[in-house]
């Protein structure tokens, strides 16, 4: 019974010194960061012309990504993912009836990466819009 008195002093203690401890600065000020840019698919061993579009994400201090894609010849989907880092995934929706999983580095507004479109190899690169 003594040590069970002990221990539950001991986790009470540990329970308020955590609650005094500060949390780091920036950790609960951080905003939501928003993109908006232009894409470009490009098959790795196929077509040199590549699918193009805008993407519009949200990437929350969390490492949650959130968004829409629009490629230019259709219509507006969602887009999840996540951020660690610099290194960044994306699943886009469908391309020619298979998912669009993306992987990549992030740096400022500029997405660079690879993707997986059902067997097909594709090279991801996302900037700025322009114009």
């Amino acid at each position: 019974m003594r040590t069970s008195g002990l221990l539950r002093a001991a986790a009470a203690a540990a329970i308020l010194a955590f609650g005094t401890i500060p949390v780091a600065a920036g950790a609960t000020s951080a905003q939501p960061q928003t993109l908006q840019l232009q894409t470009a698919l490009t098959e790795l061993y196929g077509s040199p012309f590549p699918y193009t579009g805008t993407l519009r994400l949200t990437i929350y201090p969390n490492g949650i990504v959130h968004g829409y894609y629009m490629p230019t010849d259709g219509s507006w989907q969602n887009v999840t993912g996540g951020i660690t880092g610099n290194r960044i995934w994306l699943d886009l929706g469908p391309l020619n009836g298979a998912d669009v999983q993306i992987t990549g580095v992030i740096m400022g507004s500029h997405i660079t990466g690879s993707a997986l479109v059902g067997m097909t190899q594709y090279r991801f690169e996302a900037g700025p819009l322009t114009g």
